[in-house]
């Protein structure tokens, strides 16, 4: 990992507004992130949590346990119409896939 990702990561770390971040990853990419954060950031594994597969049953209130939450683009575009994200970046990030204005990093 390297550039763009290990500034993220850094920038992640240094928000301290106690609210968990959601990081969406390409599918090929997302256990790699996992790995990378709990080796460079020495997070604990109970702080990071992958919403994917059955970790997607989670209650809403569960995830609000975890500092970071990796997805990936397709369970958000599954997911958006199902469930209540309260918060209002993630509701313009779904409404955005949903039109199909959001925009991706190479």
């Amino acid at each position: 990992m390297q550039g763009k990702t290990l500034q993220a990561l850094a920038l992640i770390m240094h928000s301290t507004n106690g609210q968990p971040t959601l990081v969406i990853t390409p599918l090929a990419v997302l256990y790699v992130w996992k790995r990378e954060i709990e080796a460079r950031l020495m997070l604990s594994p109970e702080l990071v949590c992958v919403y994917h597969g059955q970790q997607r049953n989670l209650p809403a209130i569960h995830l609000q346990t975890y500092r970071i939450i990796l997805t990936n683009y397709e369970t958000i575009m599954s997911v958006c119409n199902h469930i209540s994200l309260t918060r209002e970046l993630t509701d313009r990030f779904c409404n955005a896939v949903l039109n199909g204005t959001a925009k991706s990093t190479a």
